[in-house]
């Protein structure tokens, strides 16, 4: 998805984490920690409830909001909520780290670590949402509600549970069902009916106890139609599945995790939210750009071109073009003679610019293509250009002026 994330069809409550999203995408990193600490919280008290085990936990909660700036761009609040997002990629990164933490799991309290936090500490949304989760598993019976925590919290099957609970699996999906329809009534602040079973309740129930196809599986996590349900309809019922991992006390994140996080996304990881653009740009595939951008900060491939830092990504190659039209020749013959000028620039680049300087003409004969990495520009045609914009430099023309006062101008260069 190019541009920043459609806020407008956030659902209201999640329209302030949905703009962080859009600041994160355009290369914000404080907008982002910001949004990482208000959900922290719940994330990892669910990854300690699954894993038992705080440095586990930490390095769970840490691989997912690393992987979320990498791909911020990618957002989109039509799909599913900031939170909703970074809780499935928390809860499916401690399940698959589980098989090796279980033993410390089993040993540990079952209700892992209460953490006192401040009530700003987490986002606005999370404390009602956690309450009514609890109050609606605390309303089930035991059977139930131990069906579902083994299933959200273990990652076990029907037949798994069924063995612990001396029953059938026909027995734990039913009972995982109706627990789930009756979480859905208390998240939407209604009385459940009596129990018939809707499709939208088994498919939920399918999905949590892992019975869906891997294609029905993906289509559910983004909310996508499946079967008779309709988009809308498959996304309520994977909020609320989801909504168990508030069933959770919340934990802070120790500061170090936070620190890591910090100096990973200003550091090495700062353009990694531009991966797919520079690589739409520069026509390559997404590891390449992804390889580019990790080069950014290294010392070596850069050169000196009349104050500005380039790092070519292609050799240059000699043009010939006629001495009216040229601007720096090496050599010069008589009237209408043709002279050899080396081209100024390779076809594909990345540049660095002081704040305050201008960027001169490079591409007498052609257009080129700007994507902002870092910084800001000041552009004749598109006016101002920020991170994760991408603006035309018309052949002969100077391309504009490094924001003055701002971090340094980091741009990708395409010479069409």
């Amino acid at each position: 998805m190019q541009g920043a994330p459609p806020i407008n069809f956030a659902v209201p409550g999640d329209v302030g984490a949905a703009q962080r999203m859009a600041a994160a995408a355009r290369g914000d990193a404080v907008a982002f920690i910001e949004l990482c600490e208000s959900y922290a919280p719940a994330l990892l008290g669910a990854t300690l409830r699954i894993l038992g085990d705080r440095v586990a936990a930490e390095s769970a909660v840490y691989g997912v909001l690393l992987d979320a700036w990498r791909g911020a761009k990618q957002f989109d609040p039509r799909q599913s909520s900031v939170r909703v997002w970074w809780t499935i990629g928390a809860r499916t990164a401690a399940l698959r780290a589980l098989p090796e933490h279980r033993a410390a799991r089993m040993a540990a309290v079952h209700d892992t670590q209460i953490t006192t936090l401040d009530d700003k500490t987490e986002a606005a949304d999370v404390g009602p949402l956690r309450q009514a989760v609890q109050t609606a598993m605390l309303d089930l019976d035991d059977e139930p509600r131990s069906a579902l925590q083994l299933a959200y919290f273990e990652g076990l099957g029907a037949g798994e549970i069924a063995d612990r609970a001396r029953t059938s699996p026909e027995v734990v999906r039913a009972q995982v069902a109706d627990g789930l329809r009756r979480l859905s009534a208390a998240l939407a602040g209604t009385t459940p009916n009596t129990y018939v079973p809707r499709p939208h309740d088994r498919l939920a129930a399918a999905y949590l106890l892992d019975e869906l196809s891997p294609e029905d599986r993906a289509r559910f996590e983004r909310g996508e139609a499946i079967g008779e349900l309709q988009a809308s309809e498959v996304a309520a019922q994977r909020d609320n599945v989801h909504g168990l991992a508030l069933y959770t006390f919340p934990a802070a994140l120790l500061p170090q995790t936070r620190a890591r996080l910090v100096a990973a996304i200003a550091g090495p990881e700062r353009l990694s939210p531009f991966t797919d653009d520079l690589a739409a740009l520069l026509r390559l595939p997404h590891h390449d750009a992804r390889e580019i951008l990790a080069r950014v900060d290294a010392p070596r491939g850069w050169r000196d071109d009349a104050g500005l830092r380039i790092l070519p990504l292609e050799t240059g190659s000699e043009v010939r073009v006629p001495e009216s039209m040229s601007e720096e020749p090496d050599a010069v013959g008589g009237n209408d003679v043709t002279v050899v000028q080396r081209a100024a620039w390779p076809r594909r680049l990345i540049v660095r610019v002081a704040p305050g300087a201008v960027i001169p003409s490079r591409y007498p004969h052609s257009e080129a293509r700007v994507l902002v990495l870092q910084g800001g520009l000041s552009h004749e045609e598109a006016g101002a250009a920020r991170p994760g914009d991408l603006v035309p430099w018309p052949s002969g023309t100077t391309l504009g002026v490094a924001e003055p006062g701002g971090p340094e101008l980091i741009l990708a260069v395409l010479n069409q």
